[in-house]
């Protein structure tokens, strides 16, 4: 007897361990994605925040208002407002590497743990699967946050002209500027909507909570950024 309760009092000491571990596994698979989640809701407002940047500039340049004070305040505050959002997107995507990076670790530490190699070697390729997806969509951010500086730097020197020369012929003078400006934002806009798609797909695929409809992420060459090099896209 009371050898068997020692058998019961190891197996349950295992079980907790088992329990323990996949509770473990389940906060940190859960916070990965409820990280990506908020950077995607961060890129939407930073795709929101370029869209109110470009219709105040196209508003300053093309609705030839007969004071240009107010339409230049507009687009200065939209582009504060959008300098904010890449700051804190930026801090979103930063957060979430940190708990992606600790998820996949923790992953990698379980599978030495799995007796049977058919499961294994099942877990280690849908741990694969997992990394790549997240490397493909760190990768697009990055592409398209290095398309985004040299723009606001676009912006800032547009504002900067206007502020020394808010006249009829100053804004005659920038206003081929603007529109390429503008043109370049848009198509930046565009990536910056494909982007959100992937990382709002990505956190569903992560979680716990099922969501239909979410269907695996298949990267192909076709399905990179648009974003030009900087001084390329601004010309």
């Amino acid at each position: 007897m009371r050898m068997l309760n020692s058998a019961l009092l190891i197996t349950t000491g295992c079980a907790c361990v088992l329990i323990s571990a996949g509770c473990a596994s389940s906060t940190k698979n859960d916070k990965a994605a409820a990280s990506v989640r908020r950077a995607s809701t961060d890129l939407h407002l930073q795709s929101r925040a370029l869209n109110h940047t470009i219709h105040a500039l196209t508003n300053l340049v093309d609705s030839s208002p007969r004071d240009l004070k107010q339409p230049l305040e507009q687009y200065e505050y939209a582009l504060e407002n959008l300098y904010d959002s890449v700051e804190r997107t930026e801090n979103s995507v930063q957060r979430m590497r940190r708990h992606t990076t600790a998820y996949l670790d923790f992953w990698n530490q379980q599978l030495t743990n799995i007796n049977y190699e058919v499961v294994r070697s099942r877990s280690a390729e849908r741990e694969e699967a997992v990394r790549s997806e997240l490397e493909f969509v760190m990768e697009r951010y990055v592409e398209t946050r290095e398309a985004m500086l040299p723009l606001l730097a676009y912006f800032e020197d547009i504002r900067k002209a206007l502020r020394t020369d808010l006249t009829a012929g100053g804004l005659a003078s920038v206003r081929p500027i603007a529109a390429n400006a503008v043109s370049n934002a848009r198509k930046l806009d565009t990536a910056l909507a494909r982007m959100i798609r992937d990382f709002t797909g990505s956190a569903a695929r992560m979680s716990s909570v099922i969501v239909p409809g979410v269907e695996p992420l298949t990267p192909t060459s076709d399905d990179a950024p648009t974003a030009q090099p900087a001084e390329a896209a601004l010309r």
